[in-house]
């Protein structure tokens, strides 16, 4: 936190978002990972080392959490408008993604790969399902791992 706001650096990703649209729930939401511990550009081994990598020089960090960011759809449409800046909103809803999304159950966590990848949502509206994909989190095959659809019901 720098005076209050946050930051991101190039190892932090948003790379998803959905807009769910229920008759009871509405939201936009986003989910990315964020470095935990030190962040840091060079090799995978410093500061402590990335548990993730073995052979890149780049952006690293200690450890990654999957994060959820929902924001009422009005204040996104005030930031569209342009009557309000859009450092002057917040989420209305922020959670570790170990579950709690949108009604998730807290004990029910989402298998990623290392980093905590997410890349694709959808929301099926008369089912109340929402789909999230994993990219590389089946680990069947190391050498080339599969993605996972992850299905969760919205309460």
């Amino acid at each position: 936190m720098n005076g209050g706001q946050g930051y991101f650096t190039q190892i932090d990703t948003v790379a998803t978002a959905i807009h769910i649209n229920l008759i009871d729930k509405q939201g936009v939401v986003f989910l990315g990972t964020l470095g935990t511990g030190n962040v840091w550009y060079g090799t995978w081994q410093d500061m402590g080392g990335n548990p993730c990598r073995s052979s890149t020089r780049g952006e690293n960090a200690n450890g990654f959490k999957r994060l959820a960011w929902m924001y009422d759809p009005a204040d996104l449409a005030r930031v569209a408008a342009g009557t309000v800046s859009p450092w002057a909103i917040n989420p209305a809803y922020t959670s570790y993604v170990q579950g709690g999304v949108m009604g998730i159950p807290p004990d029910v966590g989402l298998r990623t790969d290392c980093e905590g990848h997410l890349t694709a949502t959808y929301c099926d509206p008369d089912t109340r399902r929402l789909y999230i994909v994993a990219p590389t989190a089946d680990p069947t095959d190391p050498a080339d791992p599969l993605p996972l659809i992850h299905v969760f019901q919205i309460l």
